[in-house]
């Protein structure tokens, strides 16, 4: 009962300035889960352009330039190439095959791998889409309970100066013995669940900026250092 407590450490108490469409914003492009599920997406697309590609014909192309007889004559001016007798045309001839697989995986007839792919594809995009309503949902949630909260801590700072002036009141009366001491003990509980109450509060309205900040993909809301939230008590 003799033994004094004191926290190393006091919370400063910091109001969110961030509008509530900034905050969707910055987790529609930055938030964890919504990267996440986009890199999955990404994925399943590269995967589908992939096994797409694969079952493209592969073409095979030839170039024929003609095949030549030399006819040899007695004068070196009468020798002839020809592609046939009495023909000394230049035959091209070009070529383009493609052969496409009917059967076994990824053929022509058996598309279950790209519509394998395809439905990956659509399911990746589900989950980011997913991911983007149901970051909404929580951050609207946050939000509206750290504005909740900011008004029950102007609140509850009215009540703990209310009962810290009672109980000043109450114990300068004990001390002259015009009160009894069940008033001052009253004073005094009214005085710590007013104060702890608060302190409750202000910790529980940091701890929803925290969640929102990171469901946000942010280590700290614009102008709202969190490592500047805590200072150090002086020793006593």
């Amino acid at each position: 009962p003799d033994t004094y407590y004191r926290m190393g450490e006091s919370m400063i108490f910091r109001k969110l300035e961030t509008p509530l469409e900034d905050v969707l914003n910055l987790l529609e492009r930055h938030g964890p889960a919504v990267l996440s599920a986009s890199v999955e997406r990404d994925n399943a697309e590269r995967r589908l352009k992939i096994t797409e590609r694969e079952n493209l014909p592969l073409p095979r192309i030839s170039m024929n330039l003609g095949a030549y007889n030399y006819n040899f004559a007695r004068s070196a001016n009468s020798g002839r190439y020809t592609t046939r007798p009495h023909n000394s045309d230049l035959d091209v001839v070009a070529t383009v095959k493609a052969t496409w697989s009917l059967t076994g995986e990824g053929g022509l007839l058996n598309g279950r791998k790209t519509r394998s792919g395809r439905v990956s594809k659509a399911l990746s995009m589900v989950r980011v889409e997913n991911a983007i309503q149901g970051g909404k949902v929580r951050a609207r949630a946050l939000y509206l309970e750290i504005k909740a909260r900011e008004r029950a801590v102007e609140v509850l700072t009215a009540r703990w100066k209310n009962a810290e002036k009672y109980f000043n009141v109450a114990l300068d009366n004990y001390i002259a013995g015009k009160s009894r001491a069940e008033d001052f003990f009253r004073a005094l509980e009214e005085k710590g669940a007013a104060e702890s109450e608060l302190i409750e509060t202000e910790w529980l309205h940091l701890a929803r900026k925290v969640e929102l900040a990171g469901l946000a993909g942010l280590a700290d809301f614009p102008g709202d250092d969190f490592t500047t939230l805590a200072i150090s008590n002086p020793v006593q």
